[in-house]
This record gives structure tokens, C-alpha cells and sequence, in this order.
């Protein structure tokens, strides 16, 4: 027994350097990234030219027939952040660097909120959100004026409550969270379609409620943007977005990287599906595999021409919630 304590303790101490020196890597390369002044991603610059044109001009969607020409791939949530920092401090990828490290830290917030629900003590929860921090793509994105994090982060905290308060009216939260992430990056629609899907599945009479609830202010939203805009937004959050290129030969290479990445845990959430699999059947188990496999089937779209490590991010996620869900299970 002696021998077997002192085994687990140098086990733990191990796994502990290990999270530490990620922690480190992860907060050095945010560190430096954010006070660069130079530029590591082309869509840094697309969303600095965006911030301004709707600092300068209020509208941000040109019409392309005159300069600039600017594709405005994004909703106005991060981008009228940033343009609110740029109009208080001047053009700088400082701030919208520091609103993205931010939100990446919020998605670490909300996967505790949202692993506490079935985690049964807070330090399993911390260690499995601080995991979201380790891999390559989330260290080299986590300090980018980029939109993707603000948009996971409110999906997944909207997720959190649906976690802790099932889809019931003190979830409401939850509509105004998905709305945010909507209009902060609009294909940020996987955590409301995982509810819907739960609801439906569970034969829940809220679920057209729900689905009305969610989608009707949102579509108003969208037209209001669209009117605005003189029908400016839809030509560029949809046909002007979609319209580009595909590789397929990339989306092998990135299934298997983040494989690669997530090999554990995957082992893990296979265990349990294979050993209990009636936890998977209902309730909170049923909703974050459906997320899962959500984000596993959306990962496709990294084929998409001038598709980066962002990709990854919401799927890396939402495999460590399945993994601490499979770990209590098996435990």
C-alpha cells in the first residue's frame, strides 16, 4: 500500500508539471502575442479594417464596387468591440488582441460553470477546464484579434446553464448567450442546435417553445441588420462567406490531428460509451454527445480555403466535457 500511495503522489506531481508547463506556454505565447505590434494572421487585419470602417462610417459592409474591398465575414458583436476600442484608443491590434485573450480565458470560465454541473469536487473541474489551454491551436489562436473565442465562449456558457438548469425558464439566459454568439460569429449555432436536438429526442413539449424562442428573435435581428444595411450584411455574412474554395484533403490531416491531440480522452469517452452506455441515453450525458458529435461532424468546414487552427477550438471543447462526463461515469 506504501509502494502504491507513493506511486500515485509521483503521478499526480507529474501530471501537475505537466498542466503547469502548458499554463506557462499558453500564457508566455499570449503574453508576447498581444503586446506584438506585428501582425501573425491575415483575418487580424481583415477585422482591424472592418473595426474601422464602422468606426469612421458607421457601416462596415461595402458594397465592393468601389474601395475598399472588403469582404466583412463577420457579425457586429466583436467587431463593435473592437471599433469602440479603436474609436477610445486609437487603430491598434492591442485591444482586439486583449478582447480575444479574454474570451479565451471566459471559455475556460464557462467550461468550469459547465463541468461543475456533474463534477463532483471543483479541482477535477479546474484541471479539466485548464486542459483547454495545452494544445498547439489553442496557444497559438488564444491571443489573436480574431472572433472565435467570443463566439465559443457565449455558446458554451449558454450550454452551462442549459447543464445546471435543463431547458426550463430559468434558463433564459441561455436564448441571450446563443443570440451573442450568433452575431458574434454566425456559423456559432452547434450549442442551441445540441439543445434543440435534446429536446426534440427527448419528446419535450417545450421543444418547438424553445426552437421559436431561439429562432424568431434572432431571424428579427438578422433583418433589422440586413435593412440597416441596405441588404448589405446578407450579401456578406452569407454568399460572399460561402462562396470559397474546399480542400478536401485536409479534412483527413485534421481529423487526425486533433485525434492525435485528444487520444486519452477519446480512449476515455470510448470506455464509458462501451461500459455504461445508458448515461449517454438521456438527460446531460445525451446532450454534451450530440454536442460532441456536432462538433466532430462540423469540423468538415476546416476544408474550407483559408480555414486555420480556429477550427479546432469548439470541438476540443466539447470533447473535454464529454471526457469528464465519461470519467464520472466510470468512477
Amino acid at each position: 500500500m506504501g509502494r502504491v500511495l507513493i506511486l500515485r503522489r509521483l503521478a499526480a506531481l507529474l501530471l501537475a508539471a505537466v498542466l503547469a508547463h502548458g499554463l506557462w506556454t499558453f500564457g508566455r505565447q499570449a503574453f508576447q502575442t498581444v503586446r506584438s505590434p506585428w501582425s501573425r494572421d491575415y483575418g487580424e487585419g481583415c477585422v482591424l479594417g472592418m473595426a474601422q470602417l464602422l468606426a469612421e462610417r458607421g457601416n462596415y459592409f461595402p458594397d465592393l464596387r468601389d474601395y475598399p474591398f472588403l469582404v466583412a465575414n463577420y457579425p457586429p458583436v466583436f467587431i463593435g468591440i473592437a471599433a469602440l476600442g479603436q474609436k477610445l484608443l486609437g487603430p491598434s491590434l492591442a485591444f482586439p488582441r486583449l478582447l480575444g485573450l479574454l474570451a479565451t480565458l471566459g471559455v475556460m470560465i464557462a467550461l468550469y460553470r459547465g463541468l461543475r454541473t456533474f463534477v463532483p469536487d471543483r479541482l477535477t473541474g479546474a484541471l479539466f477546464a485548464s486542459l483547454f489551454a495545452l494544445p498547439w491551436f489553442v496557444t497559438t489562436w488564444a491571443g489573436l484579434a480574431r472572433v472565435d473565442t467570443l463566439a465559443i465562449c457565449f455558446s458554451l456558457a449558454g450550454l452551462a446553464i442549459v447543464l445546471r438548469h435543463g431547458a426550463g425558464p430559468r434558463a433564459w439566459p441561455t436564448l441571450i448567450l446563443f443570440w451573442l454568439a450568433f452575431f458574434t460569429k454566425q456559423n456559432a449555432l452547434l450549442a442551441p442546435a445540441a439543445v434543440g436536438l435534446e429536446l426534440l429526442l427527448a419528446r419535450d413539449r417545450r421543444f418547438v417553445k424553445a426552437l421559436l424562442a431561439y429562432a424568431l428573435p434572432l431571424a428579427a435581428g438578422l433583418g433589422l441588420l440586413v435593412l440597416a444595411t441596405h441588404g448589405a450584411a446578407w450579401r456578406h455574412l452569407l454568399p460572399y462567406t460561402a462562396a470559397a474554395e474546399y480542400e478536401p484533403g485536409r479534412m483527413a490531416a485534421s481529423y487526425f490531428q486533433l485525434a492525435l491531440v485528444a487520444a486519452p480522452l477519446l480512449v476515455l469517452i470510448a470506455s464509458a460509451l462501451a461500459l455504461a452506455p445508458r448515461a449517454f441515453a438521456s438527460g446531460s450525458g445525451r446532450l454534451l454527445l450530440i454536442y460532441f458529435g456536432l462538433n466532430l461532424l462540423a469540423l468538415t468546414t476546416i476544408a474550407k480555403a483559408g480555414a486555420a487552427q480556429n477550427y479546432f477550438l469548439e470541438p476540443w471543447a466539447a470533447t473535454l466535457l464529454l471526457a469528464a462526463f465519461s470519467l464520472r461515469t466510470l468512477c
